[in-house]
C-alpha cells in the first residue's frame, strides 16, 4: 500500500495531523533565537527562506512543541509565566489582514471594523487567555499574501494596521506572539510604492524581527540520512559500503563540505554518499529545496526511492540522472537553465552509444558509465580525480558493473568521452578528427619562445590598488601601493596618487646578491619580490600561446574549441595559481626584499598588508598624524576645495576672533577642517588674553613645521619657488597628499607672513599676502615665490636709518610689514611727481640713477640694501661696517631725493625768467611780467586775430593770479600741453612759440593804431630780416579799386614763376627786399 505523503505542509489543514518532522541544526538555531529574543522583549517575527525550505514545517513543529504534544526542540530558559499557548493559524490570501483578523476576533466578525477596533477586540481575547496564564500566539504563514494586497489595494490603511498590530504584541508586558513566514524581503514586495510609502514599509518592516531560514545544502544531506536511516528495511553491505567510501575519498569526488563520513554513507542507503551528494546539491538547484527532497525520499515517484529494486543494489549517480530528466526535464532543457548546454550533452552522447555496442549489457553499462560521468562532470568539485580507478571501482560497487574498463576504452575510441590529463578526469567528448594532445605539441613550431615574462603576464592580470590600512589608519594619510610586474628591478621614485610598489620580478638570471647590489639602502617605498618559478611560468605561458594558436586554426570546430577552451581555463587558473597564490604565502617561491634586506616575510594578505605599513611607516616617518578623509587626498573634491576657499579667507580676516567667527551650531567642512588643523593642534589659541597663530602643539606635526622653516631660511640666499616647498611636502619622509599640502602651505605663510617678501609672476613684488593671491599660487606655485629677510644685525642699522629718514621708529628685527612700512613713502614719493620729473635729464646722474631704482623696485629689501646704495655709489658691505659712511650716505639720499622734488619747480623758473628777461623786460616777478604783457596787448581786438592769436592773446590776457595756473594755460596753448607732462625739448619749443606769437601781436598792435577803413583798401605789414641787416619793415596801403589792375599782373608774376614754390618763394622774396631798400 502506498504510503500517505503531501508535498507541503498548511499549518491550517495540518494542525491536527501526525507529520514525519525533522528538526536540522537551522531549524534549531532559529527556534532558539526566537525564545530569546521573546524573551528580551520582541514578540513579532518574520521568518526568511526560499520555497521549499520547511518554514511550514517548521511552524507545526513549534506548535507541537510549545503544546507539549512532541518535543522538537529544546530550549533551556522556556517561556516563563506561560502554564499553556493558544495558536490561532492563518494562511496568507490575497486579502486584508485587518478584515481577516476582524472577522475573527470582532465580537459580530464585522469585517468593516476599523483599526483600532480590531485592536481593541484583540486586546480583550489576550486578557480572556492572560487570566488563565495562556499566551496567545498568532501564525501567519504566507504573509507575502496580505502583504501584495496591502501594497497593491490599500497601503496606507494596511500598513498603518500592520505596523498598529506590530507595536500592539511587541509589548514585553505581554504574553503574546506574532510569528510569520514570507519566501523574500519584506521590501520587495513594496518595490511599486511611491518613496514615502516605501519608506513608511521600511519602518513596518522594522517592527518585525527577521530571521533567515535557509537551509545550507549539507542539511539537506543530512536529513536525507537522517530520514532513511530510519525508513529503509533493508541494510547495506558493510565491506562494500567500505569499500565506496574509500574510492570516493581517495577521488576527492565528494562536493560538499560536512556529513562526509562512514556513519552519513551507511545512513542513506540506498544511495551512495556520492548520488545522495548530488542528488541534494540537483534538488537545490532546481527543485525547491527540502520540498523536493522529501518528495523524493517519501513519494512514489516514477523512477524514485520507492521505484528502485530491493536487491541490495545502490541507488547510484545514474539513477539519479533519470530520476532528475524524469522529473524536471522541463527546467533543464530550458534556456533558463545555466547548465542546458551540459545536460543536452549527456542526452547527445546517449544517443550515439548504440551503433558501439551489440550487447543490452554492455549498452546498458555504458550508458551508465556516460550518465554518471556527466553528472559527476557538473557537480565535482575541481579537484576531483575521475580516473578510470575511480570509474571502474565506482561502477562494480554502485552501478553493478563488474568491469567497467573495457567500456571506457570503447567509449574512448569512439572519441564519446576522453580523459583529460590536466584534470586527471574522463569527461564527456561529443568527438572530433582532431589530436588535440598532438597538434599543441605541435604547435610550438608555430609560436615565439617568451622572453620577457613580466610584459607577457600583464596581458593576465591586472591587479588592484592595494592600500596599508594600518598606516593610513594610523596617520590618517592613505598608503597607495602600486602592484608592478618587470625583468629588471624597479629603481623609480612613488610619485603622486602613488606611496609605493610592490616590484615582482620574473628573471632567470638576477640573483638575490645581484638585486641587492642594484637596490643598496635607497629607503624608497619598494616591496621587490623575484620569482623562482619564472622557468616555470616561462613554460606555460609557451603552452598558454601553443593552444591559444590551435584554438585559432580549429575555430569552426565546435568540439575541439570547447576542449582547448577547457584547457586554457585550466592553463590559466595554473598560472594564476603560480603568480597570485604564491604573492601571500612563504612558500619559498618568492624571496622578499625592502630596502636592502633579504628574507622579508609574511604570513597570508593580512601578513602582506602590514608588511606594506611597516614599510610606509619606515620610509614616511615624518607625516603627522591628521585623521581627516576630508583633506588627505590627492585631488580634492569640489566641495572641499569650496571648504578651502572658506577656510582660509576665515583664517586670514578673522585670525584673532574666536573659531575664526565660524558658527557655533553649524559644522560646515571648513569649521571642521579648521578644528582638526588649527585647533587640535593649538595652532590657533590664546595668548596673552588675545587669540593667536603659533607653531603646532601637536609632536607629530613638529618635523613638518621644521622643514617648512629651513625652506624659508634657504630663501634667505635668494627667492626660491613655492612648488619646491610644495614638492618637499609630496616626497619622502613626508609624502603628504597634494590635498593637505593645499591646505598647510597657505596656513603656515600666513603665520609666518612678517619673514618673508612674495613675489608672483616675472618678479613682481606682493606687498600683502591674502586669500586671492593663495587661490592664484595654489594653482600655478611654480611662478610664485618667497624670499625670507636675513636677521643681520649691520643691516638692521642701516635699516633703521632709512626709517629715521621716513621719520619712522627704529625696528627691532626686520620683517615683511616693517619693509613696506618702509617703502611705502619711497614709492608714494615716486607716484607723486609729475610726468615731467620722471623723464626729464636735466637731473644729476645720482638723482636720475635714484629715480630709476624707486621706479623699479618690486623688492622692498632689494630697494634697501642693493638698488638705492648702489644708484648713489656706495656700497653696502662698506656702509654695514662704517657708521660715519651711513650718515654721508643718508645725506646724500637725502639731497638726491630733495633734487628729485624741485626738478619741475626748477622747469617753472626757466620758464619764468625767460618771459620776464627775454620778452616782458621785467624782474621774474610773476606781477611784473603778467602786467606787462597785459598791458602791451590790451589795445588789440580779437576781431582782428587769428584763432591761434586769439587763444594766445586769451591766456596773455587771462587774470589768473597763480603762476603755475597761467604758465600751465600758455603752455596748452602754444604746445597743447600741460607743463607736468613736459619732455626735455618741449622747453625750447615753448619759447620759440612765445617769441614767435608775441612778435605777431606787436606786428598787428601797430596796425591796430592806425585809421584804417577795411572796407575800401588792403593794409599789409611786410618785414625781412636776413643775417647781418637790420630788419625792413613797412606798412603798406592800397585801395581795394586798383585790385582789378593788381590781379592782372599777379596772374602775370604766377605764370611766370611756375609750379617751384621754393624757387618761387626765394625770388619773391629778394624782389620785395630790394623793394623795401629803395624805399618804394
Amino acid at each position: 500500500m502506498a504510503k500517505r505523503f503531501s508535498p507541503s505542509v498548511n499549518i491550517v489543514r495540518d494542525a491536527t495531523h501526525e507529520l514525519s518532522y525533522l528538526p536540522t541544526p537551522n531549524a534549531k538555531a532559529v527556534f532558539g533565537q526566537l525564545v530569546n529574543n521573546y524573551l528580551s522583549g520582541t514578540h513579532c517575527f518574520n521568518i526568511v527562506g526560499a520555497y521549499g525550505t520547511g518554514k511550514s514545517a517548521f511552524l507545526w513543529a513549534f506548535e507541537q512543541t510549545l503544546m507539549n504534544k512532541k518535543t522538537y526542540f529544546q530550549s533551556e530558559v522556556g517561556f516563563k509565566n506561560v502554564a499553556a499557548f493558544k495558536f490561532e493559524h492563518y494562511v496568507g490570501q490575497y486579502a486584508s489582514l485587518k478584515e481577516t483578523l476582524a472577522q475573527r476576533f470582532m465580537p459580530d466578525g464585522n469585517a468593516e471594523a476599523n483599526s483600532k477596533a480590531v485592536i481593541n477586540a484583540l486586546d480583550k481575547e489576550y486578557h480572556n487567555l492572560a487570566a488563565k496564564q495562556t499566551a496567545l500566539v498568532l501564525v501567519i504563514d504566507e504573509f507575502g499574501k496580505f502583504l501584495e494586497y496591502a501594497a497593491n489595494e490599500n497601503p496606507d490603511e494596511e500598513l498603518y494596521f500592520i505596523q498598529e498590530l506590530a507595536e500592539y504584541i511587541n509589548d514585553s508586558s505581554k504574553e503574546i506572539l506574532l510569528l510569520t513566514t514570507v519566501h523574500q524581503d519584506f521590501s520587495n514586495y513594496g518595490f511599486a510604492l511611491s518613496r514615502t510609502q516605501q519608506q513608511e514599509w521600511a519602518k513596518v518592516k522594522g517592527r518585525l524581527k527577521e530571521l533567515p531560514f535557509n537551509e545550507p545544502v549539507e542539511q539537506l544531506l543530512y536529513l536525507a540520512a537522517q530520514q532513511l536511516a530510519t525508513s529503509q528495511e533493508s541494510k547495506a553491505d558493510l565491506s562494500l559500503n567500505q569499500q565506496l567510501f574509500e574510492a570516493i575519498s581517495a577521488a576527492k569526488a565528494f562536493p560538499l563540505h560536512d556529513y562526509f563520513t562512514p556513519e552519513v554513507q551507511r545512513d542513506v542507503w540506498p544511495l551512495d554518499i556520492l548520488s545522495a551528494a548530488v542528488m541534494v546539491l540537483a534538488l537545490q538547484r532546481y527543485g525547491q529545496n527540502e520540498r523536493s527532497l522529501f518528495s523524493f525520499l517519501r513519494s512514489d515517484d516514477y523512477l524514485g526511492l520507492q521505484d528502485h529494486p530491493a536487491d541490495g543494489t545502490y541507488y547510484g549517480v545514474s539513477s539519479v540522472y533519470d530520476y532528475l530528466l524524469y522529473h524536471y526535464y522541463s527546467l533543464l532543457s530550458s534556456r533558463h537553465n545555466p547548465h542546458a548546454a551540459h545536460w543536452a550533452s549527456i542526452k547527445e552522447t546517449l544517443d550515439l552509444l548504440e551503433a558501439g555496442f551489440h550487447e543490452k549489457a554492455g549498452l546498458d553499462a555504458a550508458r551508465k558509465l556516460v550518465k554518471t560521468i556527466g553528472l559527476l562532470s557538473l557537480f565535482a568539485p575541481a579537484g576531483a580525480e575521475l580516473d578510470s580507478d575511480f570509474l571502474t571501482t565506482y561502477a562494480r560497487l554502485s552501478l553493478s558493473i563488474p568491469n567497467a574498463e573495457p567500456i571506457l576504452t570503447v567509449l574512448t575510441r569512439r572519441k564519446l568521452i576522453r580523459f583529460v590529463d590536466y584534470k586527471k578526469s574522463y569527461v564527456l567528448f561529443a568527438g572530433t578528427d582532431l589530436d588535440i594532445e598532438l597538434a599543441i605539441d605541435e604547435a610550438g613550431s608555430l609560436v615565439e619562445q617568451v622572453t620577457d615574462v613580466a610584459t607577457r603576464l600583464s596581458t593576465f592580470f591586472s591587479f588592484p590598488y592595494v592600500a596599508a590600512k594600518r598606516i593610513s589608519f594610523e596617520v590618517g594619510t592613505p598608503r597607495i601601493f602600486k602592484i608592478v610586474m618587470t625583468e629588471h628591478p624597479l629603481l623609480e621614485q612613488p610619485q603622486g596618487e602613488i606611496d609605493g610598489y610592490v616590484n615582482l620580478i620574473f628573471s632567470d638570471t638576477l640573483t638575490n646578491k645581484k638585486l641587492q647590489e642594484l637596490v643598496g639602502n635607497r629607503q624608497d617605498a619598494i616591496l621587490y619580490g623575484i620569482y623562482h618559478r619564472s622557468g616555470e611560468i616561462k613554460k606555460l605561458i609557451r603552452e598558454i600561446d601553443k593552444v591559444q594558436k590551435v584554438l585559432e586554426l580549429n575555430i569552426n570546430d565546435r568540439v575541439a574549441s570547447r576542449e582547448l577552451r577547457g584547457i586554457l581555463e585550466h592553463q590559466k587558473g595554473l598560472l594564476n595559481h603560480y603568480v597570485l597564490d604564491s604573492l601571500y604565502q612563504p612558500d619559498g617561491h618568492i624571496t622578499w626584499f625592502f630596502n636592502g634586506d633579504v628574507d622579508t616575510r609574511f604570513q597570508g594578505r593580512r601578513g602582506f598588508n602590514r608588511c606594506l605599513s611597516d614599510i610606509a611607516a619606515t620610509v614616511y616617518p615624518d607625516t603627522p598624524r591628521y585623521l581627516s578623509e576630508l583633506v588627505n587626498r590627492t585631488k580634492l573634491s569640489t566641495p572641499i576645495l569650496t571648504a578651502r576657499k572658506s577656510f582660509i579667507r576665515a583664517l586670514y580676516d578673522n585670525w584673532q576672533e574666536h573659531d575664526l567667527l565660524f558658527p557655533a551650531t553649524n559644522y560646515p567642512p571648513e569649521k571642521t577642517i579648521y578644528l582638526s588643523l588649527l585647533k587640535a593642534t593649538e595652532m590657533h589659541q590664546i595668548v596673552n588674553g588675545e587669540y593667536t597663530l603659533t607653531p603646532p602643539a601637536n609632536a607629530s606635526f613638529a618635523r613638518l613645521w621644521d622643514e617648512c622653516e629651513v625652506f624659508l631660511q634657504q630663501s634667505q640666499e635668494g627667492k626660491l619657488p613655492i612648488s619646491d616647498l610644495m614638492q618637499i611636502l609630496l616626497s619622502k619622509p613626508f609624502k603628504l597628499k597634494q590635498g593637505f599640502v593645499d591646505f598647510w602651505v597657505p596656513v603656515f605663510l600666513f603665520i609666518k607672513r612678517h619673514d618673508f617678501a612674495l613675489y608672483g609672476e616675472q618678479g613682481r613684488y606682493i606687498p600683502e599676502l591674502n586669500a586671492s593671491v593663495v587661490d592664484l599660487f595654489t594653482k600655478s606655485p611654480s611662478q610664485y615665490y618667497v624670499k625670507a629677510f636675513a636677521l643681520v644685525r649691520e643691516k638692521l642699522a642701516l635699516f633703521n636709518d632709512y626709517r629715521e629718514l621716513l621719520q619712522l621708529g627704529p625696528a627691532d628685527r626686520t620683517s615683511n610689514s616693517a619693509f613696506i612700512e618702509s617703502i611705502k613713502p619711497f614709492l608714494t614719493f615716486y607716484k607723486k611727481l609729475p610726468a615731467y620729473t620722471r623723464n626729464t635729464q636735466k637731473l644729476s646722474p645720482e638723482a636720475k640713477r635714484l629715480r630709476e631704482a624707486i621706479s623699479k623696485s618690486k623688492d622692498p629689501e632689494a630697494a634697501f640694501f642693493e638698488t638705492f646704495p648702489s644708484a648713489l655709489r656706495f656700497h653696502v658691505p662698506e656702509l654695514q661696517q662704517d657708521a660715519a659712511l651711513r650718515e654721508r650716505y643718508i645725506r646724500t639720499l637725502q639731497s638726491t631725493i630733495e633734487q628729485l622734488r624741485n626738478a619741475y619747480s626748477s622747469l617753472l623758473q626757466r620758464l619764468e625768467t625767460f618771459i620776464a628777461h627775454n620778452v616782458a623786460g621785467t624782474a621774474p616777478e610773476f606781477e611784473l611780467y603778467q602786467r606787462a604783457m597785459r598791458e602791451r596787448f590790451q589795445r588789440l581786438a580779437p576781431y582782428q586775430l587769428s584763432e591761434e592769436q586769439k587763444s594766445f592773446q586769451d591766456r596773455l590776457m587771462s587774470k589768473l593770479d597763480d603762476r603755475e595756473a597761467w604758465l600751465n594755460s600758455i603752455a596748452n596753448s602754444l604746445l597743447g600741453k600741460s607743463l607736468q607732462n613736459f619732455e626735455d625739448k618741449d622747453e625750447l619749443v615753448f619759447q620759440h612759440h612765445f617769441q614767435k606769437h608775441v612778435a605777431e601781436l606787436d606786428n598787428l598792435s601797430e596796425l591796430s593804431s592806425m585809421v584804417i577803413d577795411a572796407d575800401k583798401e588792403e593794409v599789409f605789414r611786410l618785414g625781412i630780416s636776413t643775417f647781418g641787416d637790420k630788419e625792413q619793415a613797412r606798412i603798406i596801403r592800397r585801395p581795394k579799386q586798383l585790385s582789378v589792375k593788381d590781379a592782372e599782373l599777379e596772374a602775370d608774376i604766377r605764370k611766370l614763376l611756375g609750379d617751384d614754390k621754393q624757387r618761387s618763394l626765394i625770388v619773391l622774396a629778394r624782389l620785395l627786399k630790394e623793394q623795401l631798400e629803395n624805399g618804394e
